[in-house]
């Protein structure tokens, strides 16, 4: 089976070489890439797919193409000798493999806030989407949480754990006139199915500045939270004032 490689793939556009057939890929939008444009002859690509997974950081995917008339076989060959942790997702003319190691995160959601709310929702009037504020870590939306109370919430949408043994939450915040005098905070909670647990507080002085932007990932297990059936997430304001505000952006929640 021949085996074409090449280099960049732009924009995740597959770069078809000589032959017709195309490239082994991986998710970062590189290529395995050999400097003679082809694998050698009779190279084992089950071999060069295996060796390369070893130095990528999972999870990413893998498309191997090559000529109809092999695909199948060579489909039943990836599945048995790549071994579990190898998921084949799509068989035509190509395969798409999906590598995930025993410690592989599902994203459950991702939100940049360029659009809306997205996967979250607003706990009242002290909790707005700012569509252009100049405080977004990345782009131009953020989420702007203020004063304090069950009005100044975040909350993500109902999601069932029940299957999971670990939570992780990756977002980025700023703070703008939050005061240490004031004892000026905000925090993140846990639905456990039937009342919210505090995960963790960050406080004026003690964990931040104003107008600087921080990233924090805070991991949960099921051992010290009730993973429910309708869990959920949300971040609380409190502050002493309404012109106290914490700006969150690219909130990631993952599972595993």
């Amino acid at each position: 089976m021949e085996c074409f490689t090449g280099t960049r793939v732009e924009g995740g556009i597959n770069t078809y070489l000589e032959g017709g057939t195309a490239v082994v890929r991986c998710s970062d939008d590189y290529s395995l890439w050999y400097p003679s444009g082809k694998a050698p002859e009779g190279f084992d690509i089950v071999n060069l797919i295996e060796s390369y997974a070893q130095t990528k950081s999972p999870p990413y995917f893998i498309t191997v193409y090559d000529t109809g008339n092999h695909i199948i076989d060579y489909a039943q060959e990836c599945k048995n000798r790549l071994g579990p942790n190898f998921v084949i997702t799509g068989v035509e003319d190509f395969i798409s493999l999906l590598y995930q190691s025993p410690e592989y995160w599902t994203r459950l959601s991702y939100d940049n806030f360029e659009t809306g709310f997205g996967n979250f929702l607003s706990g009242g009037y002290n909790c707005s989407h700012i569509p252009a504020s100049g405080y977004a870590y990345q782009g131009q939306g953020a989420v702007r949480i203020q004063s304090s109370g069950e009005s100044s919430a975040l909350i993500s949408k109902l999601a069932d754990l029940t299957a999971f043994q670990d939570l992780k939450v990756n977002f980025w915040y700023q703070a703008s006139s939050m005061e240490l005098e004031d004892q000026d905070s905000f925090k993140l909670e846990f639905y456990n199915g039937s009342s919210w647990d505090k995960v963790e507080s960050f406080s004026a002085g003690a964990d931040f500045e104003n107008g600087k932007y921080y990233h924090q990932i805070i991991e949960l297990d099921s051992s010290n939270y009730n993973f429910a059936s309708d869990s959920k997430l949300r971040f609380i304001c409190q502050a002493d004032s309404n012109w106290d505000y914490v700006y969150l952006d690219k909130i990631e929640i993952s599972v595993k």
